[in-house]
């Protein structure tokens, strides 16, 4: 059977690493916290949120967490997302356009910035990521998806204007 406290801890540490996306089980050797055996935790950076996050999962749901780099001047393919994510901005700028080619919260996400995407809304957010930098943009991406459900979903169609 098994004990109680293990399983509490073990939910705790798999819930920093899915919801932060910026903690990591690295080390086996050492301690790094009181009571910890084998735990190595590691902060990326903190990032504070520009949106207020409400999500509401049924259980299973699946947790995923994606680090990517944006070169200068590259960008995502135009999607949109079945679910929930909150967006992390760890090195570097980026912008994130919608179909118009507004810009989401007016101008660029820094280091240290980052927001929550609701997805799931009608009519899809359909956007890009794009780095407007001179400088590589490193993001954290936690994604929150009923079982099987994509991660990014491709446009039908890209607008018709460039954005960038």
């Amino acid at each position: 059977m098994t004990d109680p406290r293990h399983a509490r801890k073990t939910a705790a540490i798999l819930a920093l690493t899915a919801l932060g996306g910026l903690a990591s089980l690295t080390g086996l050797a050492g301690a790094t916290q009181p009571g910890a055996w084998g735990l190595k935790v590691e902060s990326d950076r903190k990032v504070a949120l520009q949106d207020s996050i409400h999500i509401n999962m049924r259980r299973g749901t699946e947790v995923t967490t994606t680090r990517i780099s944006v070169a200068p001047g590259g960008h995502t393919t135009w999607h949109h997302h079945p679910g929930p994510h909150v967006v992390s901005v760890t090195a570097g700028k980026v912008k994130v356009f919608e179909t118009d080619c507004t810009v989401r919260g007016g101008g660029a996400f820094e280091a240290g910035q980052g927001f929550f995407d609701p997805g799931s809304a009608r009519p899809r957010h359909i956007h890009t990521l794009h780095n407007p930098g001179t400088e590589v943009a490193h993001v954290v991406i936690t994604d929150f998806r009923e079982p099987g459900e994509a991660l990014t979903v491709p446009a039908d169609r890209e607008p018709t204007s460039v954005c960038f």
